[in-house]
């Protein structure tokens, strides 16, 4: 890497599933097959101004990266819910944007999980 944080804590992540490999590549499937859903289920509700639907699409996929370490994207998302949640819809779109860029390093990462 080229000093670049990791999207995931991986031992962390492992150390979560008791060190199980194998769950922590179905976890991080989970995960990759979910993105777009939230990301589409976001964007939707950003359109229609709906800030309960995006808290709540943004709150399920915060604990979905909980689950495997990715503090980065977590604390994003956790960010982007709280501005829905009070319905700062300029916040919102910033948060949104800030959370596409943690994902487009995440994502990555999962995919190596998931070939291991």
């Amino acid at each position: 890497m080229t000093g670049t944080p990791a999207a995931i804590d991986y031992d962390e992540a492992l150390d979560r599933m008791d060190g199980d490999r194998d769950l922590l590549r179905e976890m991080a499937e989970l995960v990759l097959e979910d993105i777009p859903y939230q990301l589409t289920t976001m964007q939707q509700a950003m359109d229609a101004d709906d800030s309960e639907a995006l808290a709540k699409s943004a709150h399920s996929l915060k604990g979905a990266v909980a689950n495997l370490a990715a503090r980065s994207t977590q604390q994003a998302a956790s960010d982007l819910e709280q501005a829905a949640r009070v319905g700062d819809m300029d916040r919102v779109a910033a948060g949104l944007r800030v959370l596409q860029q943690q994902l487009d390093s995440l994502v990555p990462e999962l995919r190596r999980i998931c070939s291991d």
